[in-house]
């Protein structure tokens, strides 16, 4: 190695030691300049009023109301899918069997904790 050479490498180390690294843009990694800054939020107007969250929202609506038997008692369909769901388990339905016991299982866990 020349002496040329040697005053190439070193000037080259001493730049990459001195400069900083360069921040490199891609795939989940946005440009600095439009990132969001710390305590900035994505969505600062939030969820419109009144909007609802999903199924889960009109599934608890429906359980909810209320229907008539035939003996004239009004009972939630909540209710009348338990009293279904219990009264196939007892005539040996294997299906319902396992189900009212997870049911059951997850009930007695969220009791405990």
């Amino acid at each position: 190695m020349n002496e040329t050479e040697v005053k190439e490498v070193t000037a080259q180390a001493e730049q990459s030691t001195t400069a900083p690294k360069q921040y490199e843009v891609g795939y989940g990694k946005p440009p600095k300049k439009t990132q969001f800054k710390p305590g900035q939020s994505g969505n600062p107007k939030g969820r419109t009023k009144g909007s609802k969250n999903g199924i889960y929202t009109y599934i608890q609506r429906e359980l909810n109301s209320s229907i008539t038997l035939t003996d004239g008692s009004k009972i939630t369909k909540e209710q009348g899918f338990a009293r279904q769901l219990t009264n196939k388990a007892l005539r040996g339905d294997i299906q319902s069997q396992k189900l009212l016991f997870n049911i059951h299982q997850k009930g007695q866990r969220k009791d405990k904790a």
